[in-house]
């Protein structure tokens, strides 16, 4: 009994198995129809004939918009396989195109069509370029074709980011004529020779400096007793008391800078009574010495020209290096001139001066041997009576200061 029962189910179910054999070779396995696609044909692209895109030729293009450079990047990537709503290389490519990535563009035109050719630059590695080609509809402005040297670009419907930087400048250039490609060296205006801008804002207060650390409202308050806090004139005290610092010792405190400069011009005018020019009483006032500072001046001074205050002590003196040019000064010699050189003085790089440098120790170790005396160094010396005069000797003979 039990045999006949599965002999009749193996019957049934081989049945079965074959209807379905026969369904599958009458309806092809349910494939469709098969769809060759033709193979692509590569455009004639020319070699020669090409001219460099210029303003002038804003009237030969035809017009391109984003629709038309929007509907051949999908179409090309719904062809590809790939998803149609994916416009990355369109966004690389507006990235491109105002980074200035494209660095020459030729146009050519040849019965309905439009070609540019030309280079434009990898978005990452700035030293490597690519080729590319594009043609257009002379009537429509449709994009036909496009070829890239990048592997995303091959193909004669190559559309890669580099493509679509180019279309956007083309784009761009028919609207308003500029042509946005990287300039040469030649063409860009030359700035070496123009001074560099500075800064001429005003210090940064200290609640405004950025820091890490929240500022406690606190931090500002001001430390001193009640009975000293806003005291009639106390500003201006310690105004005139800095300023005055600072134009005794030459220090530069940046404190200073908060308070404006003085007008030398209307403190001329205030001043117009007095028998010399003002600028004569301030320079004399300034040089003004007594026999106590001329020895501290001498003293501080002795390495002289490696020393900060051998320079500043000579700024506003005529001293004995200068002296003979001054004496030796005619009609004819520029005064103005030659006191900007006094004032403003710069380091001089010499073959003398490098040679006594050079050579000064060894001269006077010679000297102190010939002579059997001792020299030692000596600073700038001054005269209260001259304070405007001066004079570093290379050495002091003992027994002559």
């Amino acid at each position: 009994m039990l045999d006949v029962k599965s002999s009749a189910s193996d019957y049934i179910y081989s049945a079965i198995n074959l209807h379905r054999l026969r369904a599958y070779d009458r309806n092809a396995n349910f494939r469709g129809v098969p769809v060759n696609l033709p193979e692509p044909l590569e455009p004639q692209w020319p070699l020669t004939g090409f001219q460099q895109l210029r303003p002038e030729h804003k009237i030969m293009l035809p017009k391109l918009t984003t629709e038309q450079i929007e509907g051949y990047f999908l179409y090309r990537m719904a062809e590809d396989r790939q998803a149609s709503g994916d416009i990355k290389a369109l966004e690389k490519g507006k990235k491109m195109f105002e980074s200035h990535r494209i660095l020459a563009c030729s146009f050519y035109q040849s019965g309905q069509n439009t070609f540019l050719s030309g280079i434009v630059g990898a978005a990452m590695r700035h030293k490597v370029t690519y080729n590319y080609k594009i043609k257009i509809d002379r009537c429509t402005g449709e994009p036909l074709n496009s070829h890239c040297e990048c592997p995303a670009g091959k193909g004669p419907h190559g559309t890669c980011k580099h493509i679509a930087a180019v279309m956007m400048m083309l784009m761009h250039f028919i609207q308003t004529g500029d042509v946005q490609v990287e300039k040469c060296c030649t063409e860009n205006l030359q700035t070496f020779h123009k001074p560099k801008a500075f800064y001429n804002g005003s210090p940064v207060k200290t609640q405004n400096i950025p820091s890490k650390r929240k500022h406690l409202d606190s931090i500002l308050d001001d430390p001193r007793p009640a009975k000293f806090q806003n005291l009639k004139g106390y500003n201006d005290h310690v105004r005139n008391s800095l300023i005055n610092f600072c134009s005794t010792s030459s220090m530069d405190i940046s404190l200073r800078y908060i308070y404006p400069k003085a007008d030398l011009q209307n403190a001329v005018h205030d001043h117009d009574y007095l028998e010399r020019p003002f600028a004569e009483y301030w320079i004399d006032n300034a040089l003004k010495v007594t026999e106590n500072d001329c020895k501290a001046i001498e003293k501080c001074t002795r390495k002289q020209s490696k020393c900060n205050e051998w320079f500043r002590h000579r700024k506003w003196r005529l001293t004995a290096s200068r002296f003979g040019e001054i004496t030796r000064m005619t009609c004819r010699r520029n005064k103005n001139k030659l006191c900007k050189t006094l004032i403003n003085s710069h380091k001089i790089v010499r073959k003398c001066l490098l040679h006594g440098k050079q050579f000064e120790s060894k001269a006077i170790c010679k000297f102190e041997a010939q002579k059997g005396v001792k020299c030692r160094p000596s600073g700038l010396f001054v005269r209260p009576d001259f304070p405007f005069l001066g004079a570093s000797p290379d050495g002091i003979v003992d027994g002559d200061f």
